[in-house]
């Protein structure tokens, strides 16, 4: 018995989403937690080779990221280009150790690498707040 074609598989393309981005000291590159947007796989990390002169600057800033968490939320985070504006749509990614939430929410105020913004949930309209750390990326706690 013969086959013509082989037999293949057809699957819409997976979208995903970045879970967290942190600098892995270990092997010194940019790494993110990832999981397709719908239940087609697990999560996963990826870790991003980059340019040297990249990776310094990549490097500083998740450093000053863990410094400005160590410091009270209070004060005001270092001077930097604003990385959301207020009313400018953004990600808020809220976990712990067994879960891992993703939301898209409007931002309330601008905000700089490090600094701790209000934002509003799009689908209820409920006040969150979260840290910067990327453009249009916050990092929110239960």
């Amino acid at each position: 018995m013969t086959c013509s074609e082989p037999p293949t598989a057809k699957r819409d393309p997976v979208q995903l989403r970045v879970l967290k981005m942190e600098w892995d000291r270990r092997q010194q590159s940019l790494q993110l937690r990832m999981s397709c947007t719908d239940s087609a796989c697990l999560d996963f990390l990826v870790h991003v080779d980059l340019p040297p002169s990249e990776r310094d600057a990549w490097r500083a800033r998740f450093a000053s990221v863990d410094a400005r968490r160590a410091i009270s939320s209070r004060e005001v985070p270092a001077p930097g280009p604003v990385l959301v504006k207020r009313g400018q749509p953004a990600t808020l990614v809220i976990q712990d150790r067994e879960m891992s939430l993703t939301m898209p929410v409007i931002c309330g105020e601008p905000g700089v690498l490090g600094a701790r913004i209000r934002v509003f949930d799009r689908r209820t309209h409920r006040a969150l707040y979260g840290e910067v750390v990327g453009k249009g990326m916050l990092h929110g706690e239960w």
